[in-house]
């Protein structure tokens, strides 16, 4: 009996150890954290707490698979996030702050990585200065090489036996040999964040990491200078990426096509973002994306500067109305709102009156509303707007047509109602129809 006792004690001691915790401090104006596991194209919610005075603790169930996790601890979620490799086999320990990043206080796996990293950067940093320089040094020159070769066996070797070593023996760097100029190295770095890693290693694809390399090979192609790029030669960047994930998982494709579609947008290099959408993005989307996704893509890809921007249209008393209709203005600013909105309530007011001191505007302001009551009482307080109703709210006609994930969201157009610039605040509205840039 008592062997019998102490046998059910140990079990219950192991399946305690078994469940561990990922803990530490954040800044206190957050108040809740939630842990996914990433998968490739993917992810499992697996757990979620409060933060108590900048203080959190993750109970991460004892079935959880290793791999990366990502908590995520704010809005918009794809802004407020932060990256941790979970191995089961240890309690992670982490600080987070706004201007010195993330730090962990314990964890073999991360505490590794994040070394690596930061050193293998430092190493890369320190050969770039040296091409830079034009010296000619065969010594210092193989120093560096040395000093890179080295961080690089240090860490594969200190981390063989971790989820860790999948992303550092992937990120090993190219290893330019003596005479090679600094083009050449260039792009031989270029070439090797490519084909050195393994696309098909499950572990990294259940992270950003390749996502990552699969985006650094093109975009350095495109210089800051040249956003009419050529998209031919573009296009042979793309191709000869997309080529190197054929086989690849379909949902992890799309990630990869989305995540480098996004980029393209985000630096306004939008003839190379469309290439990008309708060589490859859209029909993965169709054939490994949920219904929810293509609609948002579709929409996304009709906003970019330059589109024309889909009709909106409207009743004021017994006419109807659409934007397309409209030809008195040399700027027509389109702004979704709702009545239900205190950011909206606070900032229409402000708009209204510091837009009638700035000719040649007209405003379009579309209520997403789940009735016309407020609508109407709220809508009245702006009599030189124009105004339409899309019921619905987040579902309606226009919220989904032109991708409205928060409320007030502005958009500039000319007066052939192309999209020209869409301002993340109303001061960034003002500023640029106070010095609209010239065509």
């Amino acid at each position: 009996m008592k062997k019998t006792l102490l046998l059910l004690l140990l079990c219950c001691a192991a399946g305690i150890r078994s469940q561990h915790t990922i803990s530490g401090n954040f800044p206190a104006e957050y108040t809740w954290i939630i842990a996914y596991q990433l998968l490739p194209g993917s992810e499992n919610f697996i757990s979620e707490a409060k933060i108590l005075e900048g203080r959190f603790t993750l109970n991460i169930p004892k079935n959880s698979a290793t791999g990366m996790y990502r908590l995520v601890y704010g809005v918009p979620q794809e802004d407020h996030y932060v990256d941790v490799l979970y191995n089961r086999n240890e309690d992670i320990e982490l600080t987070f702050e706004h201007k010195q990043g993330l730090a962990f206080l314990s964890s073999e796996e991360n505490t590794n990585l994040y070394s690596y990293y930061k050193e293998i950067a430092a190493a890369e940093q320190d050969l770039m200065i040296y091409y830079a320089s034009a010296k000619n040094s065969p010594a210092e020159f193989g120093n560096l090489i040395e000093k890179l070769k080295r961080v690089q066996e240090n860490y594969e070797t200190r981390t063989d036996h971790l989820i860790a070593y999948h992303f550092i023996a992937a990120n090993s760097p190219y290893i330019p040999t003596a005479g090679e100029s600094p083009a050449t190295y260039m792009g031989k770095r270029q070439s090797h964040s490519l084909i050195n890693p393994d696309f098909s290693d499950t572990v990294l694809q259940a992270s950003d990491f390749l996502k990552d390399k699969f985006i650094d090979y093109v975009m350095p192609a495109i210089q800051a200078d040249s956003i009419k790029a050529d998209v031919a030669d573009i296009s042979v960047l793309i191709a000869e990426a997309a080529k190197q994930i054929q086989a690849e998982n379909g949902r992890f494709r799309l990630k990869l096509f989305y995540g480098l579609w996004l980029r393209l947008s985000e630096a306004g290099f939008y003839d190379a973002a469309q290439e990008v959408y309708s060589g490859y993005l859209k029909s993965l989307a169709v054939l490994h994306g949920p219904l929810a996704l293509q609609e948002e893509l579709a929409a996304l890809n009709s906003l970019q500067p330059g589109a024309r921007a889909p009709d909106i249209i409207w009743q004021k008393g017994d006419e109807t109305r659409s934007l397309n209709g409209l030809h008195d203005a040399d700027y027509y600013v389109l702004i979704f709102w709702s009545s239900g909105c205190s950011h909206c309530l606070h900032e229409l007011p402000i708009v209204h009156d510091a837009l009638r001191e700035i000719s040649g505007i007209q405003v379009i302001a579309v209520g997403l509303e789940d009735n016309q009551t407020s609508w109407l009482k709220e809508s009245a307080k702006f009599p030189l707007f124009e105004h339409a109703i899309s019921l619905g709210k987040w579902e309606s006609r226009y919220s989904k047509l032109y991708a409205i994930k928060k409320t007030p969201t502005y958009f500039v157009l000319d007066a052939d109602k192309r999209i020209l610039y869409q301002p993340e605040e109303y001061e960034d509205l003002f500023n640029y129809l106070k010095n609209p840039p010239k065509w």
